[in-house]
């Protein structure tokens, strides 16, 4: 489960694209710009501060996933 947990914001992402697609009647493996990181850019949050913000957020992701293992 911890391995899962280190790969969680790709796994995330990927699922919540997959679950959109399906919802709205799109084909699965068409690209869009419905990511995580493509709607931030799309608000207005600069590509660094996206960039960074991700980091972050795998980086806490991967933290947990460690912590997971350890227990």
């Amino acid at each position: 489960m911890a391995s899962i947990v280190v790969f969680g914001l790709p796994i995330l992402d990927t699922a919540v694209a997959l679950a959109r697609r399906l919802l709205n009647h799109r084909p699965l493996f068409v690209s869009d710009r419905g990511h995580i990181y493509d709607q931030m850019v799309d608000r207005g949050i600069p590509l660094k501060k996206t960039v960074a913000i991700c980091y972050v957020l795998a980086g806490a992701y991967a933290a947990i996933g460690l912590v997971m293992s350890q227990i």
